[in-house]
């Protein structure tokens, strides 16, 4: 397995130049990472392409992007589990009211809702 890192975060993109840079080291600041090219694609799906592919690149800053799918299946299960249990009352002390208004079943319930959401705008 390539053992090569990619050029460190945060990423922009520029309308301008139709490219994504990122920061190569504090001597020589910002580096080309790529050109955005749409092969013929309208100028407006080419930026929402770019923003699109930055916005990715800076929130996985830190993670390890080939478990988000797990994270988030595992978050899915574990809500879905605790709401099941709080619907049967098989969990002492917490009612099904309780995990509704519980701000961690909503922030779960948040979190799930906005990765699995459809982004029309990523680089708002």
């Amino acid at each position: 397995m390539n053992n090569t890192q990619h050029t460190p975060g945060p990423w922009e993109y520029s309308f301008d130049h139709r490219a994504i840079s990122g920061l190569a080291d504090s001597v020589s600041g910002q580096t080309l990472i790529a050109d955005v090219d749409g092969l013929g694609r309208p100028g407006l799906v080419i930026h929402a392409n770019g923003h699109h592919i930055v916005a990715c690149v800076n929130a996985c800053e830190g993670i390890n992007p080939k478990a988000v799918p797990e994270l988030l299946g595992a978050l899915q299960t574990l809500a879905e589990w605790v709401q099941a249990k709080a619907d049967a009352d098989e969990i002492v002390g917490l009612s099904a009211m309780s995990v509704e208004l519980s701000p961690q079943m909503d922030a779960a319930r948040a979190a799930i809702a906005k990765a699995t959401t459809v982004c029309e705008n990523s680089h708002d």
